[in-house]
């Protein structure tokens, strides 16, 4: 049986609309190379709607943007570019947000409506928009029974993201992890709204629209200044005496700075008694740890807590750059070793890890120290679980594509990405910055770019800051060097 909320609001909609249906017609959308026809009416709108029902059971199908508002989903989110204020070199974008009518918007977008419950969570994938590379997807997030996210108030804004977000394409086997970003206002106890928005690094896929994704969303996290004690007896110094002192040339010291593992398990905590230390040193005003898990903990939380090093009476910080790092084996830090030695057992569960501790200074230092988790910026686990979704991507993709001597360039107005021919780019280059130019001489940065080798070719793929016209580019600016646009 269908989702009773679900029904009722798909039914809402279906009163609010005027008319009975319209006609079916078909437009042509020209692009630089390419022409392409696409289907913008519907046969009808009660009809459309029962789609959307389907849609519930985990089908997805566009449901004509046109008649949902996108921008209502993704709670204004998206600004159309409007122009620079500011003098040369320090100018900032001007923009006002998205008209619903918007033509990206109507047509390279997806209403989806897939909901799954978990721990109480209830999470509602509500729809997207892209194109042949970038993807954003709006998620609607409650508590089942309507209560906060946590025992404490809900007025961080944003204090809360979820601790993994995985994207696959046609259920590879390798996929990529994505951010999630809290986008409404805070206002509703108990709900949130968050958006993913990605560029998709799949070489096997260079247009994502009618493939099929996954996405897996799992524990739900907040931002916590809370300090996490081991209730440890002794303190770092005590247990520093146990293991032999350590110098820059002390065979257990690899090249990375990483101390390599031994016999020792050296309990130490209360809070985690069978949590163990296998060695320990100082160098050049570092404190080197390694510690073995035992089932006692596991690098999740570590990771998500972090580990630092506090003074016992004050509370003082004395150390939070914890730099973890977990290795297959000791050869990989300069030394030979085999399975014994590394941080995964045979499950290629991790088992140890390894920590350098910068700034503490001398051994005096230690003194009175202790280890602890959390503190400023870390995050702790409040909603355990895991919530699934699966969707055909179905809009149409909007893009350009332009041809120049050096390289091939699609641009949409959410994104740019550019695949350069044969050598014309080195494998070394690095990349600094990436701007369109337009007509008028205004530049729009792109923001989060990656850029690097594939298997064809030197690449770069990165999303835009505010909606553009893609007929009023003219150039591409990589750091010195401009690309013109044919």
């Amino acid at each position: 049986m269908l989702d009773k909320m679900f029904e009722k609001r798909l039914m809402e909609m279906v009163k609010e609309m005027p008319g009975p249906k319209r006609e079916m017609k078909f437009s042509k959308q020209k692009e630089k190379g390419r022409k392409q026809w696409y289907q913008s009416g519907s046969i009808g709108r009660k009809a459309a709607i029962i789609g959307g029902l389907i849609i519930t059971l985990g089908i997805a199908t566009p449901i004509f943007a046109a008649n949902f508002n996108i921008n209502e989903l993704f709670k204004g989110y998206f600004k159309e570019f409007k122009g620079t204020s500011g003098g040369e070199g320090n100018e900032a974008l001007l923009s006002e947000p998205a008209a619903d009518d918007n033509i990206f918007l109507t047509e390279a977008s997806q209403i989806i409506e897939q909901t799954t419950e978990n721990n109480g969570l209830r999470m509602s994938l509500r729809g997207m928009v892209g194109d042949a590379n970038s993807l954003f997807l709006a998620l609607d997030v409650e508590t089942v029974d309507g209560g906060a996210f946590s025992s404490e108030t809900d007025n961080m804004l944003n204090a809360y993201t979820f601790d993994k977000v995985f994207l696959k394409i046609d259920d590879a086997d390798i996929g990529q992890y994505c951010n999630m970003t809290r986008i409404d206002d805070g206002s509703e106890t108990g709900k949130a709204t968050f958006m993913i928005n990605e560029t998709i690094s799949n070489e096997a896929v260079p247009d994502i629209t009618g493939h099929h994704i996954t996405l897996t969303i799992n524990d739900m996290k907040k931002r916590s200044n809370k300090i996490i004690s081991f209730d440890m007896e002794k303190d770092i110094a005590e247990l520093l005496e146990q293991f032999p002192a350590l110098t820059e040339e002390n065979e257990g010291l690899q090249k990375n700075y990483i101390l390599k593992k031994t016999s020792a398990d050296v309990k130490f905590s209360k809070a985690y008694p069978n949590l163990a230390v296998n060695n320990m040193g100082m160098v050049q005003g570092s404190l080197f740890v390694n510690l073995t898990l035992n089932g006692d903990i596991t690098s999740e939380e570590l990771s998500n807590q972090g580990l630092m090093v506090i003074n016992r009476n004050t509370g003082e910080e004395l150390s939070i750059y914890g730099m973890s790092a977990k290795s297959m084996a000791d050869s990989v830090g300069g030394l030979e070793g085999d399975q014994a030695q590394s941080d995964f057992d045979s499950n290629n569960d991790v088992i140890s890890v390894r920590y350098q501790f910068q700034g503490i200074g001398s051994k005096q230092q230690l003194k009175d120290a202790v280890f602890a988790m959390g503190g400023k910026g870390f995050y702790e686990i409040i909603k355990p679980g895991e919530w699934n979704f699966d969707f055909t991507v179905n809009y149409t993709d909007t893009s350009h594509v332009y041809q120049t001597e050096e390289a091939t360039i699609t641009i949409s107005p959410i994104a740019l990405a550019i695949l350069w021919k044969d050598d014309s780019m080195a494998e070394d280059t690095v990349i600094n910055q990436v701007n369109l130019e337009l007509q008028d001489g205004t530049r729009v940065p792109v923001t989060g770019f990656s850029y690097g080798p594939d298997k064809e070719a030197y690449t770069c793929k990165g999303m835009l800051p505010v909606l553009i016209d893609v007929e009023k580019v003219k150039a591409i600016w990589v750091n010195d060097k401009k690309l013109i646009l044919d």
